[in-house]
């Protein structure tokens, strides 16, 4: 028989919140229920320790209903090795009185097949980072994961963009209507007369109905974007885009404009956040490479700027627009060095792949001996 957890959250909050390290125990009340309780930051060996402790209780015939999560996070790779267990053991996540559930922990709390959380809990998302800073690496993470909590997990978009777009060094909470997005059942603090566990083992999904007007409204707000970039305010265009990037994250065409607003405004690292994750979402979209190949250019990052502006070439179907735009970079006197000779070392080295006419590269010498 499935029993109410009510008074035995608060008894887990008080014991666990002040954990300075990570541990998974069983929790047994008088009642009899069953919980697992996660307390600290998530460390390598976490999974270990939980599919462990449900083997061992498996082979006993004992059965946990849910795992009840604080923690300020950890290591992402760990929080969702803990998620995949979670989901597939069918168990039922809980954030408790006061508790907090960020960062990598936030995969485990989603992955629950009922997510239990009472009105005082904080539950909170942000970008990936390696010892706190963000790089390449860390934005492919971050877009893994938030194409995994979107599809696999079913977390809202809204939620997925906020993930997204909130860096390392800041944390998103999420509203009660946030996690009421995610049928989140809020249980009253103190805690008593809670719902019962894991009564529906298949989590809720989002309608398509829900789906489709996350996706409608990012183009609204992405059109709304464009046309204030076109009236030069600029500002506007970041603060609409943002917008239309948060409800719908996994747009590229979205990223890409809100990577090339940020590229106007001098915003450097925040377009090449943004124009990262839109070439990896679509890489064939060659206009994204143009503006990476921009932002490394104006970072002084030659080398980085020749890489992207090579992938525009490639990516350049029509083959005329990417190599007149190079060329006529690289003939620009006016235009910062590193554009002009990331452009031009870019056309070289596309043109010895190609294997492009003599007349063609004969026309780029030509021009590169003006520039000189």
């Amino acid at each position: 028989m499935i029993k109410t957890i009510g008074k035995a959250m608060t008894l887990f909050a008080a014991a666990h919140l002040s954990a300075t390290a990570a541990t998974i125990t069983p929790v047994e009340y008088p009642d009899g229920s069953r919980l697992l309780s996660l307390a600290g930051p998530i460390v390598p060996g976490d999974d270990a320790n939980l599919q462990a402790q449900l083997d061992q209780a498996h082979r006993l015939g004992v059965k946990f209903l849910a795992i009840a999560l604080s923690s300020p996070g950890g290591n992402v790779m760990t929080g969702w090795s803990l998620a995949k267990i979670v989901r597939t053991r069918q168990l039922a996540t809980v954030v408790a009185d006061n508790g907090q559930c960020m960062s990598a922990c936030f995969y485990v709390f989603a992955a629950g097949v009922n997510r239990f959380a009472t009105t005082s809990a904080r539950i909170g998302v942000h970008s990936a980072a390696i010892n706190g800073k963000e790089t390449d690496d860390t934005k492919v993470v971050t877009l893994d994961k938030a194409r995994q909590l979107f599809h696999e997990l079913d977390v809202p978009a809204a939620i997925v963009g906020a993930l997204m777009m909130t860096g390392p060094d800041d944390i998103y909470i999420l509203s009660p209507t946030d996690l009421a997005s995610m049928h989140v059942d809020f249980l009253p603090t103190p805690a008593a007369e809670a719902p019962k566990l894991a009564e529906v083992p298949t989590p809720q999904k989002q309608t398509e109905v829900e789906v489709e007007h996350s996706a409608s409204e990012g183009r609204r707000l992405n059109t709304q974007a464009l046309a204030a970039s076109g009236g030069g305010d600029i500002e506007r265009a970041v603060e609409l885009s943002r917008r239309a990037a948060t409800v719908s994250p996994l747009d590229p065409e979205i990223l890409a404009n809100l990577g090339y607003f940020y590229l106007k405004m001098g915003r450097l690292e925040d377009a090449d956040a943004s124009l990262q994750i839109a070439a990896q979402l679509r890489p064939s979209r060659a206009i994204t490479w143009q503006n990476l190949g921009l932002v490394a250019a104006a970072r002084g990052q030659q080398q980085r700027a020749t890489e992207y502006f090579v992938r525009y070439l490639q990516s350049d179907r029509s083959g005329g627009p990417a190599q007149r735009q190079l060329l006529q970079w690289a003939a620009d006197a006016s235009l910062p060095t590193t554009q002009r000779n990331s452009a031009a070392r870019a056309l070289d080295a596309v043109s010895i792949q190609k294997n492009w006419s003599a007349k063609r590269l004969l026309q780029r010498w030509m021009i590169c001996d003006q520039r000189q």
